[in-house]
């Protein structure tokens, strides 16, 4: 759990959408070049092995951001529902 000072913080990035786009393309980029790559002397399940690592940092990296967002104070609030009959 992070404390009011590190929440206080956190908004100089999350205020700023240009700023919070590079870190999130730093982090995409180095998903992307750590994609597994496959070598003649792979096995299907090394293969595997190493498809679930990269699948789960890459699921990992996205639910970071998510939780990120959910600390942006004063952030608008959408709601989705279409009450169009």
């Amino acid at each position: 759990m992070l404390t009011e000072t590190q929440i206080d913080s956190l908004q100089i990035l999350l205020t700023n959408d240009h700023l919070l786009g590079a870190v999130k393309r730093v982090f995409e980029e180095a998903t992307k070049s750590n994609c597994p790559q496959i070598m003649p002397t792979d096995d299907d399940k090394l293969l595997g092995e190493r498809y679930r690592a990269y699948e789960n940092a890459k699921n990992i990296i996205e639910t970071a951001f998510t939780s990120l967002n959910s600390y942006k104070k004063g952030k608008k609030v959408e709601n989705n529902i279409n009450r169009a009959r």
